[in-house]
C-alpha cells in the first residue's frame, strides 16, 4: 500500500488518510477473496467542534472477488455534514426521532428539489455495490 497521511500537529489528530493498494489483497489464502492492486480509500476528518473529531469525508474504489466467482465492484463517494452536539442522555429512540424531525424539515425546505428524492441530514451518499456470477462466463447482477 503506498498514500499519505495528514495530521494536524495541533490537536494530535489524523486529519487525512489516502491510500492505494499497490498489490493485491488476500483473504484465507485467496480462498475467501481478494481486493485487486489499485483499490484506492481516502477517509477525511475535521474538528466539527468543541474539539470533537468526526469523519467528514470517505471515498473506496475497490474491485476483487469473492469466494473465486463472484466479481466484487466497491465504488462508494461519502460526505457527512451539518453536525452538532444533542444532549447526552439523548436514547436511541429519542435519536431517531430527532432525525426523521430534521429530515421532514429539509424535505419541505427543499421541496422545489425531486419531489421522490429521499433525503439523509447527516450524508450525502452516492454507492454502488455489485457482485457479479463468473458461472458459464455470463455476469449477472445481484
Amino acid at each position: 500500500m503506498s498514500g499519505h497521511l495528514l495530521i494536524d500537529a495541533a490537536q494530535n489528530r489524523i486529519a487525512e488518510i489516502d491510500g492505494v493498494l499497490t498489490k493485491g489483497v488476500e483473504f484465507g489464502w485467496g480462498i475467501l477473496g481478494h481486493l485487486d492492486p489499485g483499490g484506492r480509500f481516502v477517509v477525511q476528518q475535521a474538528d466539527v467542534g468543541d474539539h470533537q473529531w468526526e469523519v467528514t469525508h470517505m471515498e473506496l474504489a475497490f474491485t476483487g472477488k469473492v469466494l473465486f466467482v463472484k466479481k466484487l465492484s466497491i465504488h462508494s463517494n461519502d460526505t457527512f455534514s451539518d453536525f452538532h452536539s444533542v444532549p447526552g442522555n439523548l436514547t436511541f429512540a429519542q435519536g431517531v426521532e430527532l432525525l426523521k424531525k430534521e429530515a421532514a424539515e429539509k424535505q419541505s425546505d427543499n421541496s422545489g428539489v425531486e419531489a421522490d428524492r429521499k433525503i439523509n441530514p447527516l450524508a450525502q451518499t452516492r454507492t454502488s455495490v455489485e457482485a457479479k456470477d463468473q458461472t458459464s462466463g455470463v455476469g449477472s447482477n445481484r
